[in-house]
């Protein structure tokens, strides 16, 4: 502290000239260049309030080097308004490849768009990027060099294009023909070698007899877990991206449906991958593989031939000599007509990707911050099947979460337009668009791939299919519309869920393309939302919903339904889904429009206890076990004595169900392939003779049911009947309560029924009946009155403490007989 006049004049003179110098190091600070300050860096020396001397970038070095950067800085040509970009490919700046590659590292050709060779280092450049404005990019042109993907490595660059569009309207799809696996049509054997390390009673040879590779399963006995067969061909790679795929043909077995304790019990399985050792021996480094079980199960009990196809990709990193190997087995023969393997391309026009990730040090993120591209057009070639794709998310090295996100983004043209591979998953699209595109979204699978995938607002409209999803992805939709398509989805093996998502088509125009198409267990879930089928429901070929499995579900809760069901007198039969599985309706709203399918919502048979409708036979040969008691379906198959008061069935009433000398019950297989029910009936007209079928159903509160069944009767001739008489099976619904179950799991009644309807089966006794499958429904629907007329029903829902829909086949006025049923189905509404 100052003690003297003289001292206070000095340190107010050094404040001074402190002050004076920081303000001549801020003006030169401020004035600075690029290349200036004390090391020709453009960083300057400032003062903290500490008395610290720091190096700070100018200004002038601030906005060089900052981010957002934009394309420009690259050398982006562009233009201003849609149509006025012009191709202007690397030609036109440099004399050589090599000279491109100076200044774009990444280039292949002279031919590729300096417009594409610009953005994609702006995106390599990490960070993020912005354009304040529209403008038009060329990304390629005609020239096949050009067709090269715009790459985005996941949490690198965020991208915000300022809805710029971004032309590939004449990317085309690149193809090699190239095969690396010789003799892979099976002209001979030559070079396919089967398994070695088993013995001999535990896989059976596959032969070559010329233009496929053969896996017979002979009518002979076999173990529990059926044939097995191995075989494949040691394949020289070289580093490269490549296909492994596979065509062949499959068939149930000659050995299936021995009697126990064979049992069956293996289901169907083929699948594959490649090895190191040979045929199904040693762990290769080439990762990947295929499974086709679920498939092949869909089928298999449908008689004949089946055709399979499937493949998978992978990366060859170093010169590799392994197996392709193919492995199957059950109870089950196979053809294989094609196995190979093609390189691989990526056919897109723009790839993300979690490989190549030099950019940032993935030891600190387990997954990489959602990055993508932002505010965005991109138009694309027309809309064909084959067409190239737009975003494609695929990676071959690192599928730990694959997270390039777009944001505001349409897209036009392309064939798929979303498309997934391996380690596509958690993936995130706010507010993306497509139109006119032939697939919207498709997952085309993969490893560690198809989780949670979910779709924020946006739509997808105006294509032929808007999902496809054989490989089994999770896809949610919140607020999304799904508008105007052919099929809303095909091969839907996966889950999607939508939640108040608005789905509006036309009805199906094609017997063959079904709205929705479910296969091996897919199902489609509504939440809230609305459904409108646009045009005639009740002109439409085919049911809106198709499955093929049984474990299929197609379901809506609170959401409004118009326009759901087909033609009453087509193939559509008038339902709303066909094939097995199940449908489920719960608090659907409809104000006022009465076109649901009239006879009952589907033919699905998820709730089948006679087996599935035959598409699926776990145990072949052995006695009934769904439905003795209860079953995993929840419903419960009675077998027994009439008891006079229909009012009133005391348990105590029953004989023993089935196996008695008035009334058994097996299960048959038909030549079809599908499996009934066979209830033989060995005592005479009269009461107390084992005279009633029971199948008692589950219903919620408040719900109703509608469903249906086939019974196919024999013809009966009766010599002394007088002309015209007949004999009829009585069908009746009774609403019931079911009280617990006794020690034999048969059911407890409460001894209230209320009647639900009745719908008969009569046979004339002269012979010409019968014979044939009849169908019955079983809706809740009913006025009281016995009518079958849609129009007259009144409301479905179960009466108050109704806990099951009792269907009654009651036989007792018929001859002793044996007749089937079939295809018995009931879904919750």
């Amino acid at each position: 502290m100052p003690t003297t006049p003289a001292e206070a004049a000095a340190t107010i003179q050094q404040y001074f000239n402190e002050l004076r110098a920081d303000r001549e190091e801020y003006a030169e600070w401020a004035t600075g260049t690029v290349t200036g300050g004390p090391n020709g860096d453009g960083l300057y020396p400032l003062r903290t309030f500490t008395g610290e001397v720091v190096k700070i970038p100018c200004p002038a070095k601030a906005m060089a080097t900052a981010q957002p950067r934009t394309p420009f800085e690259y050398g982006a040509v562009g233009a201003k308004g849609w149509g006025n970009q012009v191709s202007t490919p690397a030609k036109t700046r440099f004399a050589t490849l090599a000279e491109c590659q100076a200044v774009y590292p990444f280039a292949v050709s002279l031919e590729q768009e300096i417009d594409f060779l610009a953005l994609q280092a702006w995106s390599d450049a990490g960070g993020i990027g912005q354009l304040f404005e529209e403008w038009e990019f060329k990304m390629c042109n005609t020239h096949p060099d050009s067709w090269t993907p715009w790459v985005h490595v996941a949490g690198n660059s965020d991208l915000y294009c300022g809805y710029s569009g971004f032309h590939w309207e004449d990317l085309g799809t690149l193809t090699d023909d190239t095969q690396f696996v010789p003799n892979a049509d099976f002209t001979t054997g030559a070079g396919w070698v089967n398994a070695t390390q088993y013995a001999a009673d535990e896989i059976i040879p596959v032969t070559f007899p010329g233009g496929e590779a053969v896996a017979f399963d002979p009518a002979t006995p076999v173990a529990d877990q059926g044939r097995f067969y191995q075989f494949g061909k040691q394949v020289t790679l070289q580093p490269g991206y490549y296909t492994a795929e596979i065509e062949f043909e499959a068939e149930l077995g000659q050995s299936y449906g021995f009697p126990p304790p064979l049992n069956n019990n293996q289901p169907a399985y083929a699948g594959i991958g490649f090895n190191s050792a040979g045929p199904g021996s040693g762990e290769s480094v080439i990762k990947g593989g295929a499974n086709f079980q679920a498939q092949i199960m869909s089928k298999l009990f449908t008689p004949g031939r089946h055709t399979f196809k499937g493949s998978f990709d992978f990366i060859v990193t170093a010169e590799t000599s392994d197996w392709l190997t193919f492995g199957g087995g059950g109870y089950v023969s196979f053809y294989i007509k094609h196995f190979g393997i093609k390189r691989w391309l990526p056919n897109c026009a723009i790839f993300n990707t979690r490989d190549g990730d030099e950019f940032r040090d993935d030891s600190k993120h387990h997954y990489p911050v959602s990055m993508g591209i932002n505010q965005a057009y991109l138009w694309g070639p027309p809309a064909v099947a084959g067409a190239p794709a737009c975003f494609r998310w695929k990676s071959f090295k690192n599928i730990d979460g694959n997270l390039v996100i777009p944001r505001d983004v349409y897209i036009d043209g392309f064939d798929n337009q979303i498309m997934m591979g391996d380690g596509a998953y958690l993936l995130q699209f706010y507010n993306v668009n497509g139109n006119f595109g032939h697939t919207a979204i498709y997952f085309e699978g993969g490893q560690n791939a198809g989780e949670n995938n979910r779709f924020y607002g946006g739509g997808f409209g105006n294509c032929k299919v808007l999902i496809r999803n054989p490989r089994t992805s999770q896809l949610s939709f919140y607020g999304t519309s799904l508008d105007y398509a052919i099929q809303t989805c095909v091969e839907q093996a996966g889950r999607i869920e939508t939640f108040g998502v608005h789905i509006e088509q036309k009805v199906p125009e094609d017997e063959d393309k079904p709205l929705f198409d479910l296969i091996d267990g897919g199902s489609f879930i509504m939440h809230g939302g609305s459904f409108l089928g646009a045009g005639p429901v009740f002109s439409s070929p085919c049911a809106p919903v198709r499955t093929n499995n049984s474990k299929c579900t197609f379901q809506m809760y609170g959401t409004e339904v118009y326009h759901l069901g087909s033609d009453p007198d087509g193939p559509g039969k008038g339902m709303v889904m066909s094939g097995p599985g199940q449908i489920i309706m719960n608090l659907m709203t409809n104000k006022g429009n009465p076109n649901i399918g009239p006879r009952g919502l589907s033919e699905a048979r998820g709730m089948d206890v006679l087996g599935g409708a035959g598409h699926f036979e776990p145990i072949a040969g052995t006695p009934f076990i769904a439905g003795m008691g209860r079953n995993e379906t929840g419903i419960d198959l009675i077998g027994g004595s009439y008891f006079a008061d229909a009012d009133i069935l005391p348990t105590d009433e029953y004989l023993d169900q089935w196996d008695n000398s008035r009334i058994t019950a097996t299960v048959v297989l038909a030549g079809d392939g599908k499996r009934s029910l066979k209830i033989e009936k060995k005592a005479p007209y009269g009461r107390g003779n084992g005279g009633r079928i029971q199948i008692l159903i589950p219903v919620q509160p408040g719900h109703g049911l509608l469903g249906g069944f086939y019974v196919k009767l024999p013809p009966i001739f009766d010599a002394t009947a007088a002309p015209g008489e007949t004999v009829t099976l009585y069908y009746r619904r009774f609403w019931c309560v079911v009280d617990g179950y006794d020690l034999l799991n048969r059911p407890i009644f409460k001894q209230t029924w209320d009647f639900g309807g009745e719908e008969n089966f009569t046979l004339p006794l002269d012979g010409t009946g019968g014979g044939q499958f009849l169908w019955r429904s079983i809706s809740t629907a009913y006025k009281g009155d016995g009518s079958t007329d849609p129009t007259k029903w009144t409301a479905a829902a179960s009466p108050a403490g109704a806990t099951h829909l009792a269907i009654l086949l009651d036989h007792e006025a018929l001859p002793a007989l044996s007749y089937e049923l079939r295809g018995l189905f009931a879904n919750q509404f």
